[in-house]
């Protein structure tokens, strides 16, 4: 039985070096972070020994001190989101900005910044509010334009006036992945039947409108597409 009213909370971690009240961390070789947690289960180890699997890795014990410097609680900072759960996020490229798009029909904005005091801040931006889930946000390489999923609709908002400035309902069925090109003028959205549909957004005649003349389609995938990348 669903659960309702439950909070979902994004995490935060910063990757270079933070000044939150009282701490100071930087992550330094990234070869500290390849220690290994936690124990393999009985049932897995039996799997593992059978030869299906590859042998696990050499595991040690971690000290206190040692997992304080690999992932520091203070690094983190959670907050209240969204009402239910959190179904997509994205991050723009300098880390300062994350959308979150939520079971709960919104789409947020969080983003760091430095208050006056030079504390590390949070402040989170509701950018668009509907009665049904969205299931996929992708922020553009530019950070310029946000791409949203919800059901069989496809819209790309403007980040800077938070408008939406492009819709897409020609993907019937729900979309449960999208993506940028590196360039950010394609935008690649995949369905709940296996289909893969991409969308040019800033090249051509048709770019960004309602028209099957601004997509390509991939088929013959026997599956729900949930995840999808540009090579």
């Amino acid at each position: 039985m669903r659960k309702l009213g439950t909070i979902a909370a994004v995490l935060l971690l910063s990757t270079t070096a933070c000044s939150f009240p009282g701490n100071s961390y930087d992550p330094g070789a990234q070869d500290a972070l390849n220690i290994e947690l936690g124990s393999i289960p009985a049932e897995v180890s039996a799997v593992i020994q059978k030869g299906s699997a590859p042998a696990p890795a050499q595991r040690r014990s971690v000290s206190e001190e040692e997992s304080g410097k690999v992932l520091p609680l203070s690094a983190f900072r959670s907050f209240a989101a969204h009402q239910g759960s959190i179904n997509s996020l994205d991050t723009s490229l300098n880390g300062l900005r994350v959308y979150t798009g939520g079971e709960d029909g919104k789409v947020l904005e969080h983003e760091l910044f430095r208050a006056e005091d030079g504390a590390t801040q949070l402040r989170t931006t509701l950018i668009y509010e509907s009665s049904e889930p969205i299931f996929a946000v992708s922020l553009n390489p530019d950070g310029r334009l946000l791409a949203v999923a919800q059901n069989s609709l496809v819209f790309v908002i403007d980040t800077q006036s938070r408008t939406i400035i492009h819709r897409l309902s020609r993907a019937s069925g729900r979309v449960g992945a999208l993506t940028w090109d590196p360039k950010g003028s394609l935008l690649a959205i995949g369905r709940s039947n296996g289909e893969v549909l991409v969308w040019r957004i800033k090249s051509g005649p048709s770019a960004g409108e309602d028209d099957e003349d601004a997509i390509e389609s991939y088929r013959g995938f026997g599956s729900p597409i949930i995840a999808i990348a540009f090579h």
